[in-house]
């Protein structure tokens, strides 16, 4: 979508990981199914234009940051190939490494398996004038988990940019 477009081209990063799988599947390509939770978050992404992301909080050491990296750093990807994340990448890190790039995705240490127990989703709404249509989106991708899965919800809450004074 042209929104998504347009925040990974402020981020000059015009290869991301969810558009080629966008593309595909607007070419017809099936996506190829991994656990439940995945694939709902996955269709989630995909239906509605939005970039979501899915991990094992019980594999996330201490608090929780997101950041814009000063300098290039390295990543074992989702598919455990070492990846560059570019200096300016915004990424969610904990208090030991990052764990998952905007443009690049997440790391293999913290994806979601069958074994997962407690998970935690990110939602990256862009621009920000659509935080209350992503949580809508949000609170859906939730209920079909907590449906299918019977998972409780600890907390959904939202992030926000702090004003500098």
């Amino acid at each position: 979508t042209q929104p998504m477009e347009n925040l990974f081209k402020t981020l000059n990063t015009p290869k991301y990981i969810i558009r080629s799988l966008l593309e595909a599947t607007a070419k017809g390509r099936p996506i190829k199914l991994i656990n439940p939770l995945v694939d709902i978050v996955l269709f989630t992404e995909l239906t509605n234009s939005t970039l979501m992301g899915l991990h094992d909080l019980d594999s996330i050491k201490g608090n929780i940051y997101f950041d814009v990296l000063e300098n290039s750093q390295k990543m074992m990807s989702l598919f455990g190939k070492i990846i560059d994340i570019q200096k300016n990448d915004i990424v969610i890190k904990d208090e030991i490494k990052i764990f998952a790039s905007l443009s690049k995705g997440p790391d293999n240490e913290t994806k979601v398996t069958e074994k997962s127990r407690n998970v935690i989703i990110f939602s990256f709404l862009y621009p920000a004038n659509v935080l209350e249509e992503g949580m809508v989106v949000l609170k859906k991708c939730i209920e079909e988990i907590v449906n299918l899965t019977k998972a409780k919800v600890a907390k959904i809450s939202e992030a926000r940019e702090e004003s500098q004074s």
